[in-house]
């Protein structure tokens, strides 16, 4: 008999062909008979690498799926490991539903990774899930090899009011004045207020100085503050 290997373009491990003989007429067999013809696989292992470089995608879209593709069907498993990063925060912007590596199966032509988006009140303006493929095993890397999700933000700005503790100072060094911001929510990004010095006073340290141009919120506050303080310099003028 004849045993003949059938090309084929399909990426698989090296395989036998195991021939025992299952019995024998007229005859017996020689202790245990058995001969093995091992076919060498001669096809190229396939690359593998994103379908796309990147997209955007609203906060509250649930899932995100982002393919990850073979060049051609293998018949072997494939596993790519991969890593996340970006400005967004696991856990609090985002999670990643698909552990590393992505395992796709023999036979299959691509796999997914998943992306859930947590979808908060916060304005924190657009942040981004940037995956990273690592070396594959049974493939070789190609690219785009990073892909780039943007999560665009749906929060509008919290808005912004001005108050003072005292609206009177008497020159002679009472205060100072606190002049506060007060946001009307949270922000996840730092907030700064420019402020504006006008009337009939003079600043710069000759009726009254500022202990700021400007209100600096941090992210996660709702208020900041500048001071306000006169300078007693002796000359008889109107109250200004």
């Amino acid at each position: 008999m004849t045993v003949s290997a059938l090309q084929d373009a399909l990426d698989e491990p090296d395989e036998t062909v195991v021939v025992d003989i299952a019995g024998v007429t007229n005859g017996t067999e020689s202790g245990t008979q058995q001969v093995t013809v091992t076919i060498l696989d001669d096809d190229a292992a396939p690359t593998v690498a994103f379908s796309g470089v990147g997209q955007s995608v609203g906060e509250s879209t649930n899932p995100v799926n982002i393919t990850v593709q073979l060049s051609a069907v293998s018949g072997q498993s494939i596993t790519v490991p991969f890593t996340v990063g970006g400005t967004a925060t696991a856990g609090a912007d985002y999670t990643a539903t698909t552990a590393s590596p992505l395992v796709i199966p023999a036979g299959s032509l691509s796999g997914n990774i998943h992306l859930n988006l947590m979808d908060d009140a916060l304005y924190e303006g657009n942040e981004t899930v940037v995956l990273t493929l690592g070396a594959p095993t049974n493939a070789t890397l190609s690219t785009p090899a990073i892909y780039t999700a943007t999560i665009v933000d749906n929060d509008t700005p919290p808005s912004v009011t001005l108050a003072v503790d005292s609206t009177v100072l008497a020159e002679n060094g009472t205060g100072p004045a606190v002049v506060t911001a007060t946001l009307s929510a949270v922000s996840g990004l730092p907030v700064t207020v420019a402020l504006g010095f006008s009337g009939t006073a003079t600043g710069g340290g000759v009726d009254y100085s500022a202990s700021g141009a400007s209100i600096v919120i941090p992210a996660g506050s709702t208020s900041g503050t500048v001071t306000v303080n006169t300078v007693d310099d002796g000359l008889h003028e109107p109250t200004e």
